[in-house]
């Protein structure tokens, strides 16, 4: 369809999204999380509310739920792909 953008193109144009944690200390501690559950069996490996819940308990993220399901299942897929 002429006009349609992907996610990638959207994300690229629109810049980054507020709330999500893409850089900085909130996405270091993210991606470590995801490399550790590498690791462990499917059935004990984080879930995006409870990735939330860490943040918010761990290290005060003020961000909402929704924002770090987008950026968690981004983050997995992507990770999961170099294993």
């Amino acid at each position: 369809m002429p006009g349609r953008r992907g996610p990638v193109a959207q994300a690229a144009q629109d810049g980054p999204r507020r709330g999500v944690p893409h850089e900085g200390p909130h996405a270091e501690a993210v991606m470590g999380w995801l490399r550790e559950d590498l690791r462990v069996s499917r059935k004990q490996r984080h879930t995006a509310k409870r990735v939330h819940e860490r943040l918010v308990a761990e290290r005060g993220f003020e961000g909402s739920y929704e924002t770090v399901k987008v950026f968690w299942g981004e983050t997995a897929e992507c990770v999961c792909c170099y294993c």
